[in-house]
């Protein structure tokens, strides 16, 4: 899944054996931010300088940090602008 910035975006995990995010990549053009909040705990906040290497996590550097995902738990995605960040995993767009 693609996110682009700015915006403010709500997953929530898809039913399935991992219910687990397996990698997330962000980029942007210009300076910016990412906030990740579970169940309301703000779990992730980073400033992303403009071109550089992607920042980055992936299942054992985790996204959401040692918060555990379970069936039901939202997930609240802040992107600053001329940000893309590209999300893999069994999570889905809330509605």
């Amino acid at each position: 899944m693609i996110l682009e910035g700015p915006g403010t975006f709500f997953l929530e995990l898809d039913p399935g054996d991992c219910q687990a995010i397996d990698f997330a990549s962000m980029s942007a053009r210009a300076p910016s931010f990412i906030k990740v909040e579970v169940d309301g705990e703000l779990v992730e906040s980073a400033y992303i300088g403009p071109y550089g290497s992607p920042h980055t996590w992936w299942n054992g550097n985790a996204l959401l940090g040692r918060k555990q995902l379970l069936p039901g738990t939202q997930i609240k995605i802040e992107l600053g602008p001329d940000v893309l960040l590209r999300i893999d995993g069994d999570v889905k767009r809330s509605s």
